[in-house]
């Protein structure tokens, strides 16, 4: 499929980038190189922290892969809640799709976090 390419191109340092579609999901998803197969939309997770941690122990044993959106003053946040929840799984974090500075960060959620910690996000992100 589709994502083995993509990952195949990430592994070897090609700059993937995307094309403008309907929906910034579906753009993410394409160019993220996480499996495509099966996915689900989850949007943006709630602001406060028991309802964002109800959904995402609700989602946590989902084996498709789970697209959210979130903004960049709340990613740090979310980033360590998926963390404590989801433990260091592979998460892609897509920004500023379609955009002169649009980029796609395959890493683990605790190198994320890590990174976030030390580094503002800036830009509209899609995780994935």
């Amino acid at each position: 499929p589709g994502e083995d390419l993509v990952r195949y191109c990430y592994e070897r340092g090609v700059k993937i980038e995307s094309v403008p579609g309907p929906s910034a999901l579906i753009t993410a998803l394409a160019i993220s190189g996480m499996p495509s197969g099966r996915f689900c939309f989850e949007g943006f997770l709630s602001v406060t922290k028991q309802s964002r941690f109800e959904h995402l122990e609700a989602v946590k044993n989902d084996t498709r892969t789970m697209i959210f959106y979130e903004a960049p003053h709340k990613l740090l946040a979310t980033l360590k809640d998926m963390l404590k929840i989801f433990g260091d799984r592979e998460i892609a974090l897509v920004k500023e799709l379609t955009k002169l500075h649009e980029s796609c960060e395959r890493t683990t959620l605790s190198e994320a976090v890590e990174k976030y910690t030390l580094e503002a996000p800036k830009g509209e992100f899609v995780l994935l």
